[in-house]
């Protein structure tokens, strides 16, 4: 008598670590792209606003240069796909 189809499991076993390797391989390659993006995104608006490094300016241009990666990361990471 047969077994039934699912009574082999390592075809089961390669399936699901090829996804969980995919799965941990886009989260990485968000939590990198994501800040990386945003401090771009941060560079360019230093660029364009004029009263960055301007005498008055107390270093809030330059806060958002750690602030926007550090709350870019998460949410780059959760929600990347490949």
């Amino acid at each position: 008598m047969e077994e039934p189809g699912y009574a082999y499991p390592k075809r089961g076993r390669l399936g699901m670590t090829r996804l969980l390797t995919k799965a941990l391989l886009s989260g990485l390659i968000g939590l990198v792209l994501g800040p990386l993006a945003g401090l771009v995104w941060v560079f360019g608006l230093m660029l364009i606003d004029p009263k960055c490094g301007s005498p008055g300016d107390s270093g809030g241009c330059a806060m958002g240069l750690l602030t926007v990666p550090v709350a870019l990361a998460l949410p780059a990471s959760c929600c990347s796909r490949s």
